[in-house]
């Protein structure tokens, strides 16, 4: 996980993350503001986190890189692993490491209720707009979760990617 600016939204987002997984590794350049939330969830829930700024080797076993908000001039300054799947959360993109075989996600498509459809608008555009509304990450996830929305399709740099490539 790439992230640098960790607001309580940001927190509560790799909490849940934590939660869900093994081993969840944070690459940060401002690792005392994560030094809380690595005791917070050792004490609560037995959870260590790898916190680190390491360019060499940060990355080089992440086979899933989520990007908060690291600018492309800074990851390319990381060795990422060569099969990697990096998901961009803000902004797009590119990888200029000719090793990089992986998958790089800058976008996503999802199906929405028929009640939120807007004429001319993308269906991604008009949730986003929807949830953006809700003052925490609780209510945004409840609300997905309400609505059922999933993620149907993911966008790289080439197009839509297909599902035999991400396994």
């Amino acid at each position: 996980m790439l992230i640098n600016d960790l607001e309580d939204f940001n927190k509560e987002i790799i909490i849940n993350i934590a939660k869900n997984i093994k081993r969840l590794n944070i690459i940060t350049n401002h690792i005392n503001k994560c030094k809380k939330i690595e005791k917070y969830l050792y004490k609560e829930f037995g959870i260590m986190l790898n916190i680190s700024n390491n360019k060499q080797r940060s990355l080089l076993k992440s086979e899933i890189i989520i990007n908060f908000d690291f600018p492309e001039e800074l990851i390319n300054k990381y060795k990422v692993y060569d099969n990697a799947i990096i998901l961009n959360m803000n902004d797009k993109i590119n990888l200029h490491s000719k090793r990089f075989n992986g998958i790089n996600v800058n976008y996503y498509k999802i199906d929405i209720p028929e009640e939120y459809k807007l004429d001319g608008f993308k269906d991604e555009i008009v949730y986003e707009s929807l949830i953006y509304t809700k003052n925490n990450y609780k209510e945004i996830y409840k609300k997905i979760k309400e609505d059922k929305i999933e993620i149907n399709k993911l966008v790289g740099n080439n197009g839509i990617i297909r599902e035999n490539e991400i396994v």
